[in-house]
């Protein structure tokens, strides 16, 4: 079994996301975490990408000038909601008042009242909270957590440690990457309709109190924007966007981050043309910066755009850069992912013997280091290709054990497809009623879950 580091990709290889990464992943009970952290744009992403390593889903709890209350998601979710496993992000401890009120500095007394009022509100309830299967990862600078351990002292003792990851300068694989073939996304890291409305709303009312106050635009509120609006499109439902993202990011001189999550966006709307221009400015800017993984992921990215516009052969060109840096840099996940992209390339030619040869190899690295969502994903893709040879039953097989991983890390989606799968493959056999049965149950999960596509 491989160590619980090994999922992680290479920026965050350090002792104590190790251990965090195994905290949440083991934790089926409610359990607290601090993590201390430097850089801005750390909290959100590293909680994305600790959720999805785990399989669960992630709550974002952002604590800002109008909402102070660090419990307050909790107040909005169902009791099957409250039930489900999942991490939910704390953050924004430094963020609790505007820089400016009355037209004068915000005075440091008034943030440490804010804080301590905070503070001992998650003190209060820390019982509460404990009685949910929530990993709850509080994140906090050196000053906050000095806040915490005067104001919280009975809600420290019950967390389960500090986790220092203030030598982890960004986050490359929330921003940057989508894992697995170009064509399948990860459920499980995509929020509910009415979690993703909720989510939404509340960025709309922090977006326009900043352009209210004239205050500087930040530039992890427009991450956010775009996160969301991302994980909309891949379930198919509509956000009242009333706003020009592409405007607000330029207006941030935008970093190589997120230059690539706005050509995520694009490319998630089916604009993969456009997203080609930004991708090519993010990999410049990462290749002007030597960040390794992010010109990996980048150049992963621009081959689902060139693959999608039907220069196929182009895009396996920047999916053998990729695959070589994440090689380069021990990154076994972006491996994977660049060995089942190559794949599904190769599978849109009609090599579908060679297309398997970068399946398996895909396959044997999911399971090496954990990643049932690509092991489902990988096996999926195997049955498409057996079934496009004409092995029926081989590809059977492989549709079986997908669906079996699917239905055990709760991903509804996938479960779905591949019932449909199964659906398609009993049909090609002359076994119409069995593929009905598959058929009618891959239409219930669609309906349960809103996938109209």
């Amino acid at each position: 079994m491989s160590s619980p580091a090994s999922d992680a990709p290479a920026s965050l290889q350090n002792r104590d996301y190790a251990k965090l990464l195994n905290l949440v992943r083991l934790s089926q009970s409610g359990a607290f975490a601090v993590v201390l952290y430097n850089q801005p744009l750390i909290p959100l992403p590293m909680s994305h990408q600790l959720a999805e390593a785990a399989g669960l889903l992630m709550l974002d709890m952002a604590l800002s000038p109008e909402v102070h209350d660090p419990l307050a998601y909790a107040h909005t979710l169902s009791p099957e909601e409250r039930q489900a496993r999942r991490v939910v992000c704390v953050r924004g401890f430094d963020n609790l008042l505007p820089p400016h009120e009355d037209g004068q500095p915000t005075r440091p007394e008034r943030w440490r009242e804010m804080q301590l009022q905070v503070a001992r509100t998650l003190d209060l309830r820390r019982d509460w909270l404990g009685q949910m299967p929530h990993v709850f990862l509080v994140w906090a600078t050196e000053s906050a957590l000095a806040i915490l351990r005067e104001a919280a002292p009975n809600f420290m003792s019950q967390v389960r440690g500090v986790f220092d990851v203030r030598a982890i300068e960004s986050v490359d694989t929330y921003l940057t990457q989508r894992q697995g073939s170009h064509r399948s996304t990860d459920a499980n890291s995509v929020p509910d309709a009415e979690t993703l409305r909720r989510e939404w709303a509340l960025a709309l009312e922090q977006l326009q109190a900043v352009q209210d106050k004239r205050d500087g635009l930040p530039a992890e509120l427009v991450l956010r924007l775009l996160r969301l609006l991302i994980d909309a499109q891949r379930l198919g439902i509509q956000l009242n966007e009333q706003l020009d993202l592409t405007t607000l990011v330029n207006s941030l001189e935008a970093d190589a981050n997120t230059t690539m999550m706005l050509g995520n966006w694009l490319y998630e709307r089916g604009e993969a043309k456009h997203a080609l221009e930004l991708y090519e400015r993010a990999l410049a800017k990462y290749r002007s910066t030597k960040q390794r993984g992010g010109e990996g992921a980048a150049l992963g990215n621009l081959g689902n755009a060139y693959s999608d516009v039907g220069e196929v052969r182009r895009a396996i060109e920047y999916y053998e850069q990729a695959l070589l840096i994440a090689r380069e840099i021990g990154d076994r996940r972006g491996e994977g992912a660049a060995l089942g992209n190559l794949g599904s390339a190769y599978s849109a030619l009609g090599e579908v013997r060679r297309a398997i040869e970068y399946y398996e190899q895909a396959l044997q690295i999911a399971r090496e280091i954990g990643n049932r969502h690509g092991e489902g994903n990988h096996l999926g893709n195997l049955g498409n290709a057996y079934l496009a040879l004409g092995e029926v039953r081989r590809a059977i097989e492989y549709y079986e054990q997908a669906l079996l991983i699917a239905r055990e890390i709760g991903d509804r989606r996938g479960e779905g497809n591949h019932l449909g799968n199964l659906g398609s493959a009993y049909s090609a056999l002359g076994e119409v009623r069995r593929a009905i049965e598959y058929y009618e149950q891959a239409l219930l999960i669609s309906r349960e879950i809103g996938d109209r596509r």
